[in-house]
């Protein structure tokens, strides 16, 4: 069985919405604290995962508020995600074809992540088995530790992600095989569209050149 083990923020959904949820979530679970007249540290006044962390392990009724706030934020941006439902399932659907992938299971230390793959459409994709969320203070460790742990059950496991360097670490420190996004939906693209920006993880408008795709599954 060949697994694919794909990373959510900057992969299957693009890092400036997941970052622009965050920020929105942790202020409105910040103002929801307030109204019950919770202080704040000044500290943790402004979103970074850190704080993130830090709310949720000194005050546990802020994980709950986070979550729902995310959720809302998401909805509202329910236009722009439809083209990220498509180009998940066709980067999905473009690994089965190209790496004859028989399982996937998301990585992530995104905390909304179960959130986000069920509105992008991940979650109900047939091959997806597992959403799996680290904690993310280790990044690299806490990933390369699951990845290492999978490859016990599966005759070959890849990793796709965004980071070329943490990222790439994490397949090294792993002994799997490491997919860069960029360069898959590069090979998945006409040239002449440029339909990916390097820079700003923005996904595209254009429509997938799929002419050398054959998806079997």
């Amino acid at each position: 069985m060949y697994l694919a083990v794909v990373d959510l923020d900057g992969t299957l959904i693009s890092s400036k919405i997941t970052r622009d949820a965050s920020v929105y979530a942790y202020e409105k679970g910040l103002q929801k604290l307030r109204e019950l007249e919770i202080n704040i540290p000044e500290e943790l006044k402004n979103y970074t995962f850190a704080n993130l962390n830090k709310m949720i392990r000194v005050y546990p009724q802020f994980e709950m508020i986070y979550l729902t706030e995310y959720k809302n934020y998401l909805r509202q941006k329910i236009d722009e995600l439809r083209e990220h439902q498509r180009r998940a399932k066709n980067i999905l659907g473009a690994l089965i074809s190209i790496y004859m992938v028989d399982e996937f299971k998301i990585l992530t230390a995104n905390r909304a992540a179960m959130e986000i793959s069920k509105i992008i459409g991940v979650a109900d994709f047939p091959l997806v088995k597992d959403i799996i969320i680290v904690p993310g203070i280790n990044y690299v460790e806490e990933k390369a530790a699951v990845i290492q742990k999978l490859k016990e059950k599966y005759e070959k496991v890849i990793y796709i992600a965004d980071c070329p360097i943490n990222d790439a670490e994490i397949a090294r420190r792993s002994n799997v095989e490491f997919i860069n996004i960029k360069d898959l939906l590069i090979t998945l693209y006409s040239i002449e569209t440029r339909p990916y920006d390097l820079l700003k993880s923005k996904f595209s408008e254009y429509p997938l050149n799929t002419k050398n795709l054959n998806i079997v599954r």
